[in-house]
């Protein structure tokens, strides 16, 4: 009797782990601080995201102030890339493959320009990593709010505080930093295919809106294989449309719900088994 019920338990448990649901363990990161000469204009960030789990491309969402651009955006052995694109408050760009292609070390080198004469600061709000499984994209969208500060050499002023767009200041960003967004001449990269934009053969841009919704840029770029939550660089949904997917936290209270219940038939057995003896 006892080594049935063990072995029942021992299946219960083995199922119970294949019910374990991989979570991504990519890590973002950045230098915390720049310094500028006086007469410097453009300069370098280099954001490195590691991932050990292969995964199928990463999106980010860099918030700027007014008088800080971002020119363009490399990357280190990307399949494909989109934006950089301005949208509701923040600067968007992406890497991605139609399969899970990336894993270990991806760098995202953003160049970004200020004219301005005082310290300032960007922030990399969020990062979403997208997996390919059995056919369809899941995303996991990982807050971060991540500051890089920005000093000038000869300035003193303390770093004003660069808090998370509204609403309403999300809907007017498209317009007001769309020019922005647009890399400079020298870039590389297929920029005539970022989402939101279309390109002369000069490199200037004009930006199209979606008649749906005038906050969001058209879908130009060949990104359906990464669709993203709350992105405008395409507007595909998700199976988990960005927001924080339930089953981990139920797949976890099952697992609980297991484990006591084991435990509680091994003090059953082991009480039962006593009993039998002082018989």
């Amino acid at each position: 009797m006892i080594k049935k019920i063990t072995a029942v338990l021992i299946i219960v448990f083995c199922l119970a782990a294949s019910f374990a649901i991989p979570v991504s363990a990519a890590a973002v990161n950045s230098v915390s601080e720049i310094v500028l000469e006086q007469t410097q204009t453009e300069f370098d960030i280099v954001f490195t995201v590691t991932n050990q789990e292969a995964y199928a491309g990463a999106e980010f969402a860099l918030q700027c102030p007014e008088n800080v651009t971002v020119r363009s955006v490399k990357y280190s052995g990307e399949k494909s890339s989109a934006g950089p694109t301005a949208a509701r408050g923040f600067v968007w760009f992406t890497y991605f493959s139609g399969k899970n292609d990336y894993s270990g070390n991806m760098t995202a080198t953003v160049t970004l320009s200020y004219n301005g004469r005082e310290n300032t600061l960007v922030v990399l709000d969020h990062i979403s990593i997208h997996t390919q499984n059995n056919g369809k994209t899941e995303t996991e969208k990982q807050e971060l709010r991540k500051t890089v500060i920005i000093r000038r050499k000869g300035a003193d002023n303390e770093v004003p505080p660069l808090p998370p767009p509204t609403s309403s200041e999300n809907t007017a960003s498209t317009s007001s930093s769309d020019s922005s967004s647009k890399p400079s001449g020298n870039s590389t990269g297929d920029n005539k295919n970022q989402p939101g934009k279309t390109f002369s053969d000069n490199g200037s841009s004009s930006s199209q809106t979606n008649p749906s919704n005038n906050s969001e840029p058209t879908q130009n770029g060949q990104i359906d294989d990464i669709p993203s939550d709350d992105s405008p660089l395409t507007d595909k949904p998700t199976d988990t449309q960005g927001t924080d997917c339930p089953w981990p936290h139920t797949l976890l209270l099952i697992l609980l719900i297991i484990s006591v219940l084991g435990n509680l038939m091994l003090g059953y057995l082991c009480i039962n088994q006593k009993s039998k003896k002082q018989k």
